[in-house]
Formats: C-alpha cells, structure tokens, sequence
C-alpha cells in the first residue's frame, strides 16, 4: 500500500524490485548487504506512518556471496519491521515456498495466486531440507567447489566485480570434478583472451 516502506538491498533481484514497484509502497534501498545503512533507512522511518518490510536475498545470485541475515533480522526486530528473505538461490533449486504465520500465507493464497506452488512441490522442499541435513559431505563438496573456482578465476585475472559490475554468471554444484571445472576454466580463458577481455 501506498503509505507502506519497503527497505530493499540494492543488489535484489529484478522480481523482488518488480514487486517493490508493484507494492506501491515507498521503497528505499540500502547499501549492498549493509547493516548499518539498514538500520539508518529503518532509524528514519521511526514514527511515519506505515508498515515497514525489510527485504533481502540469502544467496545473492550474481556475486554468491550470502546475506547478512543475523544482523539483518536483529535491525527488523528492533524496529518492528517484518522481514523478508527470497531464499531462492539457496534452496530455490527444491521449488518455491513461503515461510510465515498463518494470516500471512492466507493472504498470499488470496492475492498472489499464480506464484503459489502446490502442496507436493513444499513437501519436496521438506524432504530435501531434511536430506541436506544429513549429507554434510556434499555442502563440504560445493564449498571446496564454488572456492577452487572463485580462486582459479582471480588467478586468471578475472576481477570478482567493480569496475562497471560486469558478471560472468556460473553455476557450480557438488557434483562437478576437478577436470570439469579445470575445463570450464579453461574455455573462460581462451574466450575471454580472444576478445581481448583479459
């Protein structure tokens, strides 16, 4: 609603900056993963009139680099704003969901009908929560991933961001082998030195 405030991370995702737009609610953004600037925008807006929803990623998608949701949760507490966090880059690989108390999922079945997902897809969700429980080794596997390459990338001379904020969007999961990410290395090279990119 128009009287509402949304405190949204700069480095959302277009679909959560659509549904600021959409809300009607004022918006203000904060500094990228940025307690502090947070809790300044929420210092501010202490007695206007309005629900206040402070909004973020868990896994921010472009950089991987991961919400300060501790800190964050803390700061909505404090003034009593609700928060928000679109998980989807963390566990959106199981489905969508939403997770809140009851009045606000039956608000969301009566106003935002097209992105709810059926009652199998959050059961799937629960099932595999409760599998990467229990399977620390492949969450061990995807960091000692995700950090080869990251690094190997920085050897090659790719900078991990700045400068116009260009990415170079991946994925890597558990399962990729050394060779297969040596591979891929080695084809972001090639290109990119072709292109006079490095």
């Amino acid at each position: 609603m128009k009287k509402d405030h949304i405190i949204s991370d700069e480095l959302n995702h277009a679909s959560i900056i659509d549904g600021c737009r959409l809300s009607r609610a004022k918006t203000h953004v904060f500094r990228h993963a940025d307690r502090a600037d947070a809790e300044a925008k929420l210092a501010a807006l202490e007695g206007v009139p309005g629900r206040k929803l402070l909004n973020t990623k868990g896994v921010f998608s472009a950089d991987g680099d991961i919400g300060p949701l501790p800190g964050l949760v803390s700061v909505a507490e404090k003034y009593g704003a609700i928060m928000m966090v679109d998980d989807a880059h963390s566990s959106g690989v199981f489905g969508g969901y939403v997770c809140g108390s009851k009045d606000f999922i039956d608000a969301l079945c009566h106003r935002a009908r097209p992105f709810l997902h059926p009652p199998a897809v959050t059961a799937a969700c629960l099932a595999a929560f409760d599998i990467l429980e229990n399977v620390t080794g492949r969450i061990d596997a995807l960091w000692s991933n995700t950090r080869y390459f990251q690094s190997e990338l920085a050897g090659l001379g790719f900078p991990t961001v700045s400068e116009g904020h260009a990415r170079i969007r991946t994925i890597v999961i558990a399962t990729h082998t050394r060779p297969q990410l040596a591979r891929a290395l080695e084809i972001l090279s090639r290109t990119a030195i072709s292109i006079d990119l490095l």
